[in-house]
C-alpha cells in the first residue's frame, strides 16, 4: 500500500495544481521518500509512466497539450482527497458513519 499511497501524494501535491506535474518531479518525490530506491533512474521512469498511464486511463488527470505534464481533473482532486480522507481514519470513524447510517 505505501507505494500506492506515494504515488497518489505526489500527483496530489498542492504545488501541482497550476502547471501540473512530469514523470520527473513525480519521481523525484518518491525517490526522496525512499521508495523504488533499488531500482535504476531508467526502471523508475518505466514504472511511473506505467503507473501514470493507469491513473490517466481511469481520468485521475489528463495530459496537458504539446507537453509532457499532467493536470489533476476535478473529478482526481476530489478522488484523490477522498481516498486520503479513507487511509487516515481510524476503524472507530467507519464505525461511527456506519452506525449514522443505520439508524
Amino acid at each position: 500500500m505505501g507505494k500506492d499511497k506515494a504515488m497518489l501524494d505526489a500527483v496530489s501535491d498542492p504545488k501541482f495544481t497550476i502547471a501540473g506535474f512530469s514523470n520527473k518531479e513525480i519521481r523525484k518525490i518518491i525517490r526522496e521518500q525512499g521508495l523504488y530506491k533499488q531500482k535504476t533512474d531508467k526502471q523508475l521512469s518505466g514504472t511511473v509512466s506505467r503507473l501514470l498511464r493507469i491513473l490517466r486511463n481511469h481520468g485521475l488527470f489528463r495530459k496537458l497539450p504539446k507537453q509532457n505534464r499532467y493536470l489533476l481533473t476535478s473529478q482526481g482532486r476530489q478522488i484523490t482527497s477522498a481516498i486520503q480522507i479513507a487511509l487516515s481514519a481510524s476503524v472507530e470513524d467507519f464505525v461511527k458513519i456506519g452506525a449514522e447510517i443505520i439508524i
